[in-house]
Order: C-alpha cells, then structure tokens, then sequence
C-alpha cells in the first residue's frame, strides 16, 4: 500500500464465499464443433446465483457515501483498482479450504453490484484467516491507486 492510496473497506459477515467447484454446472448444447460433437458449456449453478443474491443484498444495506465513493472511483480512470479480498474460515474448514477458488465468484458478485467490468481491475488477491468465531466472513478491501 501507498500513501496516496484510497482504501475503502467493506464487511461481509457470516457469508460462506462460493467455491468454483460449485459455481457452474456444465451443460450439453445442440451446437456441435467441426467433428459433430456436442459442445459442453457451463451455466451458473444455484448456489452461485444465492451467493450473489447474498453479496448484492449485503452491498444494498452498505453505507450510501461508501458505495457511492467506491463507484466514483471505478469510473475515475485516473485511479486503478486493486481488490483484496480476506476470506474468514471456521477451524473446522481452514485446513480443507482452498481459498483461491473463492476468489472468482467473489469478484464477479462484486463488480457485477457496481455493474463495472472485471478486466478494468489492475489486480485481485485473496487470503484467508482462521475465523475467531464458528461463522464465515469476507472483508472487501478496494485500493484505489493513481495511475502514473
């Protein structure tokens, strides 16, 4: 982090993050490639579509002045956004939980809200903290960094 860093952060708890794994489910389409096989494609799973109804609802109840700060600023091409995003696990899961595959599903949840495009964001991280209680949590942090 800089010193002329803008960071805003934002608290999601008890929300389990979605793991890849389980994001999509793959389909069979009509459409077949050069060989005349069927083509596999995904679409999202449910429990996809219930997370992001989750990170949007959270996000609806946020206060207005962060929200509205952390739009401005994602259309300010003066700035680049650098996400960071720290993922709280129950002992029971830490040492089972692979934390980069919430990552994907979190950020799309994420700018999909803000209706901003993922390929604008300079870079995303992900680390995960053993949760000092029996409950999940996500906090988003948004760095806004001034492009030289």
């Amino acid at each position: 982090m800089k010193n002329d860093d803008i960071i805003i952060e934002i608290e999601i708890p008890t929300i389990k993050p979605i793991s890849t794994n389980s994001a999509y489910i793959p389909i069979t389409t009509k459409n077949c490639d050069k060989r005349g096989r069927a083509k596999a494609v995904k679409t999202a799973s449910p429990q996809l579509r219930e997370y992001h109804t989750a990170i949007k609802e959270h996000l609806k109840f946020e206060k207005k002045s962060k929200i509205n700060r952390i739009n401005e600023l994602m259309r300010d091409r003066e700035y680049e956004l650098h996400i960071a995003f720290d993922v709280f696990i129950p002992s029971g899961y830490y040492d089972r939980s692979d934390a980069s595959n919430y990552m994907k599903s979190t950020e799309d949840a994420v700018v999909k809200f803000f209706d901003f495009d993922d390929r604008h964001n300079k870079s995303a991280t992900i680390e995960k903290f053993l949760s000092d209680k029996k409950t999940w949590g996500i906090v988003l942090r948004f760095v806004f960094r001034k492009v030289k």
